[in-house]
């Protein structure tokens, strides 16, 4: 039997969705050709060209508010089916009969990787400078960015481009493997500035052989240019470390620091070398250098940083005394530095752990003073209302749990704190019971005086914009991006407008880049802090009529399922982890596979494709009602076996059979899997407290 039918008894997932007096969902008018653009969609990734460009030819005479794009499509299915001047003649029509729209930047895009294909790298590098010269540049916009820096050092005039491209991904590409890559190219600059970035870029990469060659070729440049032969001595001395030879290095390291005390890349090299002494076990070399660093360049990043990875290489080493020496002294010393919070709540944390209570309270209570708006305070807080509970001042935890939910929407330890609160008597400061495990919430809404939230209506079928991004966001495909950048040309310019297209692109599903739009406009802050419009931002009702569609036939609440979306791939559909899991649920292909098998309601075609919203979502849901139902109706169990696997949950519980849910979370060995758990658990609270519920079974 399929176990959409299987209803557990208890558990916070019971919707009554047939008797609720839930909201309709919102019906999107068909557009004309819609059917056709989606079947030469599939066509073309399966690579039948011809098959695809007669479908897209079809939307076109259906003569509505996709052509544009089927135009584009059909350029490009032109090129792939190796008819390259019926493409570029194609791209050139869509120009010229429809000059104004996204489509426009999309078909540019779309012709330079045409161009770079087929090797006119000076018209691809001519297209792409088009594309990517806007003012805001989106997540989704790396791979075209990517192409146009590859170009661009094609062609002399625009090498300079290339390269700060490569600059800027050496300095802050957020995986260590592509700051290499690119600091390896950044070897071929012409800059000396670039150059001597790069050594640091491999070095930092730990690159340490291409580190070595760099150097080599560097070093006759630096002794012949005065200006920089106080940042040969410390490149040469951090390259000489790394590279094993020790002793040269520290030498080197120490006489670069009595004799050029002013060289402007002398805080990023010490940084580098402080680290690299402290993976070698060196916190003697290392700390004195950081208090240097400190010292000497106090406005520099890389000193806060310096006295952070020491305080750090001490905790690590259970040097408890010395490492809440360390924090503090960047806290006090450098208290505009942007991890001065965190060694503050590092200091309350080990002071805890020691049982040092009053003087954990006393640095929580200076992160709350110095950090009001500081992400690390509902945890510090809630830390703080624990010990005054633990110790019967039931006054003092209150005060501390309020202070907690200041801000804390979306944080587990605010919603914690909620949740104490209404065990404490103050009902008023939390929502409804979530029933995580039986009748125990464990997690509870922080409850607003907020406007209710409207529910987009059949007026956006009347806006072709809204239209469009609606359509291409429920069927996962890149035009609904193109779509959205094209609005944010126009936020600002009117608050209902704003909430109208943050909302819109919230339940179209490019809620992520409306988390970027929001953060770039500084849209819905007051006083240092989001207010319910930006919270809305945060969680959006994403995939809305397909979520409320899932659920039902799930059985589960909507508002679960978009919790686990949101911290799975903020609700991004064609976002593939390391590890191979794919599409908004971060299915792994052979979970899917095997849940197709098992789930009559399921098929293999949706398994096999998981970048569809509707097919991940699906099939998300149904490994979360399965992983419900083996649980007993526990959500803590069933999001921890959702990543962790039910194998792994299974033998924790076996571990710890007596368990609190706050300690078996507290427990969880797995990292990754302990902040999932916490974090999605924080999603649910946090939408229960944006949204009116829908009937749930049973709740309070």
């Amino acid at each position: 039997m399929s176990i959409r039918f299987c209803v557990i008894a208890v558990g916070v997932a019971l919707v009554s969705f047939l008797t609720a007096s839930a909201e309709p969902a919102r019906v999107l008018e068909e557009i004309p050709g819609s059917d056709a653009y989606l079947e030469g969609y599939n066509l073309q990734r399966q690579g039948r060209y011809p098959d695809a460009i007669r479908a897209y030819r079809e939307c076109i005479e259906a003569d509505g508010p996709l052509s544009p794009y089927a135009w584009a499509r059909t350029a490009f299915c032109h090129s792939m089916a190796g008819n390259k001047d019926a493409a570029y003649d194609t791209f050139y029509y869509l120009f010229d009969a429809y000059p104004d729209g996204p489509w426009v930047s999309m078909g540019q895009a779309y012709l330079a990787t045409v161009y770079m294909t087929d090797e006119r790298h000076r018209e691809a590098a001519q297209h792409f400078a088009e594309v990517i010269d806007i003012p805001f540049r989106p997540w989704w916009f790396g791979t075209y960015i990517e192409r146009a820096a590859d170009m661009f050092l094609r062609d002399p005039d625009y090498e300079r481009l290339g390269y700060a491209y490569y600059r800027e991904q050496t300095r802050n590409a957020r995986f260590r493997a592509a700051r290499g890559e690119a600091a390896k190219i950044l070897t071929g600059s012409p800059y000396v500035d670039d150059q001597i970035l790069a050594v640091k870029g491999l070095v930092e990469a730990r690159e340490f052989d291409d580190a070595e060659r760099a150097m080599a070729r560097l070093r006759p440049v630096l002794r012949l240019t005065p200006p920089r032969r106080a940042t040969a001595a410390y490149l040469e001395a951090l390259v000489q470390y790394v590279a094993g030879e020790r002793d040269r290095g520290r030498a080197g390291m120490a006489d670069a620091v009595q004799n050029h005390e002013d060289d402007e890349y002398a805080p990023a090299i010490l940084l580098l070398f402080i680290r690299a002494a402290l993976r070698e076990g060196e916190h003697e070399l290392a700390a004195p250098l950081a208090s240097l660093l400190a010292d000497r360049f106090p406005a520099a990043d890389e000193a806060g940083d310096a006295l952070w990875w020491v305080a750090r290489h001490h905790e690590s080493n259970d040097r408890a005394e010395q490492a809440v020496a360390g924090y503090r002294a960047l806290a006090d010393q450098l208290p505009k530095h942007e991890r001065a919070d965190a060694a503050l709540f590092a200091v309350g944390e080990l002071q805890r752990e020691r049982g040092l209570n009053t003087s954990a309270v006393d640095a929580y209570d200076q992160l709350r003073q110095r950090y009001p708006a500081s992400g690390l305070v509902p945890e510090a807080m809630y830390r703080k209302g624990a010990i005054h509970q633990n110790n019967g001042n039931d006054d003092e935890a209150k005060s501390a749990y309020r202070s907690a939910l200041r801000g804390g929407m979306g944080d587990f330890y605010a919603h914690r704190a909620a949740d104490k609160l209404h065990g404490l008597g103050e009902t008023n400061a939390a929502g409804r019971n979530m029933r995580v495990n039986a009748g125990e919430s464990f997690v509870r809404p922080i409850a607003l005086n907020a406007p209710a939230y409207e529910p987009l209506t059949e007026e956006v079928n009347d806006d072709p914009r809204f239209q469009r991004l609606l359509f291409f966001g429920e069927h996962g495909l890149e035009e609904a991006e193109w779509e959205a950048l094209a609005l944010f040309e126009i936020l600002g310019d009117s608050e209902q407008l704003d909430q109208r297209i943050y909302q819109v692109m919230g339940e179209a599903g490019v809620a992520y880049t409306a988390m970027q739009f929001a953060h770039q406009h500084d849209y819905g802050v007051n006083d240092g802090f989001p207010d319910v419009r930006r919270m809305r931002v945060r969680y959006p009702r994403a995939y809305w009529p397909l979520v409320l569609e899932v659920a039902k036939e799930t059985n589960l609440d909507p508002y679960l399922i978009l919790a686990v979306a949101r911290q799975e791939s903020t609700y991004r559909p064609d976002l593939t982890s390391h590890a191979g899991a794919r599409g908004l649920m971060q299915v792994m292909p052979s979970t899917a596979e095997w849940l197709a098998g098992a789930e009559s309601a399921l098929s293999h075609s949706e398994a096999g494709r998981l970048d569809v919203p509707r097919n991940s979502l699906r099939l998300g849901a149904y490994y979360i009602r399965r992983m419900l139902n083996r649980s007993g109706g526990n959500l803590v169990y069933a999001i921890a076996s959702y990543n962790a696997g039910p194998g792994n949950v299974d033998r924790w519980r076996d571990r710890w059979p007596n368990a609190s849910m706050e300690s078996f979370v507290n427990n969880i060995p797995f990292g990754e899997t302990n902040n999932f758990v916490r974090r999605v658990l924080a999603n649910y609270a946090a939408y229960h407290s944006l949204y009116t519920p829908l009937d749930l079974e049973g709740a309070e």
